[in-house]
């Protein structure tokens, strides 16, 4: 037997990021990302924007095609970044995201961290919001995606992948935006993509009757109707 100490963390994470597929999901994807993140990009299409935890680069092809140049990814897992490559995606790094903000300081307008915090522990995850924080120019902007808690349906994301550490709400997530030093915090649902074909349009139509009765539910309880309860949620929080 090893008498090497055995670390948890870096065993399980070992494991499971090497390998791991993060799929194509062509023109649809790229329809909701449209939809969802389309109003939090800059004007200035030269501006710089880092896609932190890009896998295998979809996301970066997709703000390429909208016109900035100067986006690029990083992602830890070798794997995807090398499928993004011989895929012809440009600008994608392989390297841990915390050691590429620490080296890179005040150089985004824009991070995107997408499905990204949840990787971490609460002490690691402390860490990263100062780092994403820090990598951003004087004004430049976050936006993240992560499990929303709140979500009646938030299980099947929390532990539908073996890797995610935790979950959180609109109120925890900005407290640590906050007490991270963001000047402003916003949440967002993360609904169905708007009308772009029959099906998207049943889906887009068919939530909100979901969302007034689960805000219903909650109102019965504790007299309370404020909430966010897709399955993920989206925060944007300016330097």
């Amino acid at each position: 037997m090893s008498d090497k100490p055995f670390n948890r963390r870096r065993s399980y994470r070992a494991l499971f990021y090497s390998g791991v597929k993060t799929g194509n999901g062509g023109k649809e994807l790229h329809r909701t990302w449209h939809g969802r993140f389309r109003r939090f990009l800059p004007a200035e299409r030269d501006a710089e924007i880092l896609d932190a935890g890009c896998g295998s680069g979809e996301f970066v092809s997709f703000l390429l095609g909208l016109g900035y140049s100067r986006t690029e990814g990083v992602d830890i897992n070798p794997d995807a970044v090398g499928r993004g490559k011989e895929a012809g995606i440009p600008n994608l790094h392989r390297d841990d995201l915390r050691e590429w903000l620490k080296a890179r300081p005040g150089r985004y307008r824009v991070v995107f961290a997408r499905d990204v915090l949840e990787h971490f522990d609460k002490e690691e995850i402390v860490g990263v919001a100062g780092l994403l924080r820090g990598g951003l120019k004087e004004g430049g902007r976050l936006v993240l995606q992560t499990v929303n808690a709140q979500s009646p349906f938030a299980l099947h994301i929390r532990y539908g992948d073996f890797t995610h550490e935790t979950a959180f709400t609109a109120a925890s997530l900005t407290a640590l935006l906050v007490r991270s030093g963001f000047r402003s915090v916003a949440c967002f649902p993360a609904r169905p993509p708007a009308a772009h074909s029959l099906p998207a349009a049943l889906r887009f139509g068919l939530w909100f009757p979901i969302e007034l009765l689960l805000r219903t539910c909650q109102a019965i309880e504790t007299g309370n109707r404020r909430g966010i309860f897709t399955r993920n949620l989206i925060a944007v929080a300016d330097r």
